[in-house]
């Protein structure tokens, strides 16, 4: 009977605690007691879960901004190195030697290697006379000599603006028909066309070893009697800029 007692007694007493621990936790009052069964089975379950969860997406970020800080000092690196070693050309050099450099001279159609070796020049400028009655290879190997021959390496450019100014597309052995003029692209195609054409072109030049192209032109007519009128893209000054920037960032 009297265990019968006790056990009764203490059934009440725990009920009579955790009533008054869940009214005082809904008071925002003493949580003693919870507090106390936190410290003997350790933090809730879901702390936890959002504390790995925090690490993890911490690590995350870590593991993808160290990439980018790496790269962005690597560049500055390579920056820095290029620079030293620019300087360092700069300063071997004469003064009819930094003059020539700021030269961009018609390529001779015979001797261009020598040429380069004596005078020095920034680059040459090829016309169509330079392809005419040439293949693909025989330019890329007469640039290859011109390069081999400067001690600085040079700008070979060319006006390979399409339409009626085509250096190397007026010849089939370069192309099977001239590249078309910016306001016939713009026409038939829009920017689509307008970025085809010019990354073929700007492909074709490289493989032949030319690293300039004059163009886009960035005239502005609307007359038909302007000279450049056939050459250039049409409209206004802000159209013409949108052009010559896409054109551009393309060959860029």
């Amino acid at each position: 009977m009297k265990k019968a007692g006790l056990i009764i007694f203490a059934f009440t007493l725990i009920f009579i605690l955790l009533s008054c621990s869940q009214n005082n936790v809904k008071d925002g009052a003493d949580t003693s007691l919870t507090d106390e069964i936190t410290r003997i089975n350790g933090p809730d379950f879901n702390d936890i879960t959002n504390q790995e969860s925090n690490e993890t997406e911490k690590q995350i970020t870590e593991a993808k901004t160290k990439p980018e800080k790496e790269t962005e000092t690597e560049k500055e690196t390579e920056k820095e190195t290029t620079n030293k070693k620019i300087a360092a050309v700069i300063s071997n050099m004469t003064a009819e030697e930094k003059i020539a450099q700021m030269f961009l001279v018609r390529c001779p159609q015979t001797k261009a290697a020598a040429v380069a070796d004596r005078y020095k020049f920034g680059g040459f400028v090829m016309f169509a006379s330079n392809f005419e009655n040439k293949t693909a290879d025989d330019i890329k190997n007469e640039i290859d000599i011109i390069q081999a021959a400067s001690k600085i390496p040079m700008l070979i450019g060319v006006d390979e603006e399409g339409g009626t100014v085509t250096r190397i597309s007026r010849y089939t052995a370069f192309r099977a028909s001239p590249f078309l003029s910016p306001r016939e692209l713009f026409a038939s195609g829009g920017y689509n066309l307008i970025k085809s054409d010019t990354e073929e072109k700007s492909k074709l030049l490289l493989s032949l070893g030319i690293n300039l192209n004059l163009a886009p032109v960035c005239d502005i007519s609307g007359s038909k009697n302007d000279f450049i009128y056939y050459r250039s893209f049409g409209g206004d000054h802000t159209d013409v800029s949108q052009y010559v920037k896409y054109v551009v960032t393309i060959m860029a």
